[in-house]
């Protein structure tokens, strides 16, 4: 619903097996969809391999939605590889799955950026409902 309201025309899935997707927002750049790529045809699943590796990405002046899983990752060092610091150019939107399983440290990683930052908690009410707490950080 977000990427939709964004303008994001590719089919938005979730990260869980690739871990970092990235989605142009507002206009396509001539692919069909680059789930799973990082913009230039490089496979988001590998660690190494990221978006967040683009360097001229900051600079853009495209905007890109950036859906990051955490859950299966083990290290703070497997963190900055896909969360890097120019992934957060000043157009762009970073959401980030199971931050709370690194959030000291993701706190602190991003209180030395200038980004705001805003964590949405949700948490199992019963089987079909989710009770959702919105916390600005920054």
């Amino acid at each position: 619903m977000l990427a939709e309201s964004l303008g994001v025309e590719q089919n938005v899935v979730s990260p869980t097996f690739i871990i970092h997707r990235e989605y142009l927002v507002g206009e396509t750049d001539g692919e069909d969809g680059n789930e799973g790529n990082d913009g230039n045809g490089n496979n988001a699943g590998s660690l190494n391999n990221s978006a967040g590796n683009d360097d001229n990405q900051s600079n853009s002046t495209k905007r890109y939605l950036h859906h990051i899983d955490l859950y299966r990752l083990e290290s703070e060092k497997e963190v900055d590889e896909i969360v890097s610091n120019n992934l957060f150019g000043a157009k762009n939107i970073v959401l980030i799955e199971w931050y709370d399983k690194f959030e000291n440290y993701l706190d602190e990683k991003f209180s030395k950026l200038n980004v705001g930052l805003v964590k949405i908690y949700f948490e199992h009410d019963t089987e079909n409902t989710r009770n959702v707490e919105v916390a600005e950080i920054k």
